[in-house]
Order: structure tokens, then C-alpha cells, then sequence
């Protein structure tokens, strides 16, 4: 028989002794058996000469283990000697790169993930809120710089057409001339703030803040883009944008300006006169402003929502809207509603409340997940051609 390893030595050798420990209980056990006679003393004798055999033989295999244990170790250190002499030869910093490679992957891991950490908490320090997105891959290095707060200056941004009309421009601080006595409200003196919103078309978009600072990215509608880049201009409050060119800006002047259908144009007119002639008993004017605006895929197509809750509509809304709207008995207490090329929508109720349809699976399970348990921590959500999309939230 050949032993192949030590392994299979061991194992016998374990075994003996086992047998060699266990004698002197056996033997016990059989003198103070109530039937012992002298058969059972001749086969003690038997097995006393058995165990003497196995015991010697165990002690040749644990002296032959030995040697070859030895063997072992004395070959592990020649060839550590030769490892060593080798690495020494070639330059090398480390012998062992397996086990530091073990050990670094283990810290890599721990890292990568505190720089993950350290980095989505930034990210969240710098907007004021996580943003999800779908955007032009073309773009997404202007974008992320936007996003990220690295503004322009005022003077690089309205001085030449290139700027303005180039893939990323913006605007940080008012030209506005300030009048004796006038003072800048506090959040226009901060020069970086939390992001408002962010709407798009699909081939641009602009980035609010909620101090009025405001980077575009892409192309918007050279009208807004007018608008926006004035020396006297105001600082818009709130920004939409929808296909075919259509806009809506606020500035906090309570000037607007939108491009759109007709219609919307009297819901507009009709809700601002009406807050212009409507005065409590102190004589102050209405508090009613406008909420949102959100375009739909058709141009006739719009959805207006005012700061006290209220709404007007136009056009081809989608079904599921329609129906849900008409389910709530239509009621007055709207935070906005947004509207996409592709007949997508999202509302949003004052008791926090969220519903959407006609989105893609993606934007449903960022809702879904979203809303899991606090359905108040959805902001706002913009949809543009081609599957774009922008979902401000605060999960």
C-alpha cells in the first residue's frame, strides 16, 4: 500500500491512538463483565498483542510523518529563499502580492464606498435636493457642471451671443440698478442656493435656483433666452418649458411672459385681473399667484395651477388624468401639475399626496420608490421630447 500525502498518515496514526487510549476501558469493562471466563481472558491476550502491533506501527508512521513534515517545511523555505533572492534581483517592493492584494481589495471596497458616501452627500449639500435624470448624453458634463453650482459670471454671460446662445450659460447676480434706499432681499445675496426646479424641453434646460441664479444648458427658446439675459432683468421666480417653443416665466418683480396658445393667454389675464381687483378688508392685493405651468403634447394643450389651489386646463388632457381629476371632484387643492410631449403626467396634492401616468417604467419606479412611506419628498418632475425627464427630490 502507498500513502499518498500526510493527510492519509495522520488519519491512520489517529486512529491508533484512539485504539491504544480506549484499551484499558475495553479490558475493564470484560474482568468486570458477571459472565467472564476464560474465553473472553484468551481473546484479551489476543487483542492486548493486536494493540502492541499497531501501536509500534504507529509510532514508525508518526516518526515517518515527522521526516516528512520536515521535508515540507524545509522545501517551503527553500523556495521562500528563492522567491526572495528573486524578488530582490528583479526590484521588487512586495514578495507576498496575493495577500496584499486580499487585504487591499477588502479596504479598496471600504473606500469606494466612503467616497460614494462622501460624494452623494456633497452632491445633496450643493443642490438642496437628489436629482434624477435623462438627459442628452452630449450635455451631461455642462449639465453635472450646473448642477454642481459653477455659475458664470454675469459679464461672460450677456456680452456676446456665443455665450448666450452656447451649450452652457448663466447667471448669478443682478445688473438691476439698485435704487437709494432699495435693499436686496436675503436670499439674493446668497450666491449659491438650494435648486428650485429644473425644466426642460428635451433639447435644453435650465437649472433655478431658489434665489434666482440660474445656469441653461442646451437650447431653450430664444425668446426666454432674451428674457432671462437682460441687463435690467429681474430674477425669474419660476421657469417652464414645453415642445414647439412654448414657455412660462415668473420673475419676482410678479412680471410674466409665456408663448402659447391663445387660450391660455384669457386664463391668465383673467385669474391676474381678478387678483388685482380683489382686496381684503386691510386693502392689500390677493395673494393669488401663479402655482405652475405645464404644457401638454398638443400646442393647445395646457394646465395652469394657482398658489391657492386652484386650476385651470385646455385642451386634450390625458384620460387617466382626466378621470382622476374628476374622481377628487375636481378640487381646488393643487401644488402643480406637470405635463409631458408624450401625454405624461404628475400632480401633486397639497396633502403631499402624488399620481402620475403615461411615464416610462424607469420614472414610475423612481416615483414608486420615491414615494414609499413619505410621498412629500417629490418636488417636482419636468418631461421633455425623446424620453428626457428632470425628478427633483428630497429621499
Amino acid at each position: 500500500m502507498i500513502w499518498k500525502g500526510s493527510s492519509n498518515l495522520t488519519h491512520l496514526a489517529t486512529i491508533l491512538l484512539m485504539l491504544a487510549k480506549h484499551r484499558s476501558c475495553f479490558k475493564m469493562r470484560l474482568i468486570n463483565c458477571c459472565h467472564f471466563n476464560w474465553k473472553y481472558k484468551k481473546k484479551i491476550e489476543i487483542a492486548d498483542i493486536g494493540l502492541a502491533i499497531l501501536m509500534a506501527e504507529r509510532d514508525k508512521l508518526e516518526k515517518f510523518m515527522g521526516i516528512e513534515k520536515g521535508a515540507e517545511r524545509k522545501n517551503d523555505t527553500d523556495e521562500s529563499l528563492l522567491e526572495e533572492d528573486a524578488a530582490i534581483q528583479d526590484g521588487a517592493d512586495n514578495v507576498s502580492a496575493e495577500s496584499e492584494s486580499s487585504r487591499s481589495l477588502s479596504c479598496d471596497y471600504d473606500e469606494a464606498e466612503k467616497r460614494a458616501y462622501k460624494s452623494r452627500y456633497e452632491r445633496i449639500s450643493v443642490m438642496g435636493c437628489e436629482v434624477e435624470y435623462s438627459f442628452a448624453s452630449s450635455l451631461v458634463d455642462e449639465l453635472e457642471a450646473a448642477l454642481m453650482g459653477q455659475l458664470p459670471n454675469d459679464d461672460d454671460s450677456s456680452d456676446s451671443d456665443d455665450s448666450i446662445y452656447g451649450v452652457s450659460r448663466g447667471r448669478s447676480k443682478t445688473k438691476r440698478k439698485i435704487l437709494p434706499g432699495e435693499s436686496i432681499p436675503i436670499k439674493r445675496q446668497l450666491r449659491l442656493s438650494a435648486i428650485a426646479s429644473i425644466p426642460t424641453n428635451g433639447d435644453g434646460c435650465v437649472v433655478l435656483r431658489e434665489n434666482g441664479a440660474f445656469n441653461v444648458v442646451g437650447h431653450i427658446p430664444k425668446n426666454l433666452e432674451e428674457r432671462l439675459f437682460r441687463d435690467d432683468a429681474p430674477f425669474p421666480e419660476y421657469i417652464s418649458l414645453g415642445s414647439s417653443d412654448r414657455y412660462f416665466v415668473k420673475f419676482d418683480d410678479e412680471t410674466y411672459y409665456f408663448h402659447g396658445p391663445p387660450s391660455l393667454s384669457r386664463t391668465l389675464n383673467k385669474k391676474m385681473v381678478k387678483k388685482q381687483k380683489v382686496k381684503d378688508k386691510k386693502g392689500t392685493k390677493n395673494s393669488v399667484s401663479i402655482a405652475s405651468v405645464a404644457f401638454g403634447r398638443e400646442f393647445d394643450d395646457f394646465f395652469v395651477v394657482f398658489t391657492d389651489g386652484s386650476w385651470e386646463c385646455d385642451g386634450e388632457l390625458h384620460e387617466e388624468l382626466d378621470k382622476l381629476l374628476n374622481d377628487r371632484g375636481n378640487r381646488d387643492d393643487l401644488v402643480w401639475v406637470s405635463l409631458g410631449p408624450d401625454d405624461e403626467f404628475c400632480l401633486k396634492a397639497k396633502n403631499g399626496r402624488i399620481w402620475w401616468g403615461g411615464v416610462s417604467d424607469e420614472i414610475s419606479g423612481l416615483l414608486f420608490d420615491i414615494t414609499d412611506g413619505n410621498e412629500n419628498e417629490v418636488d417636482y418632475i419636468s418631461f421633455g421630447v425623446d424620453g428626457s425627464y428632470f425628478l427633483t427630490h428630497r429621499g
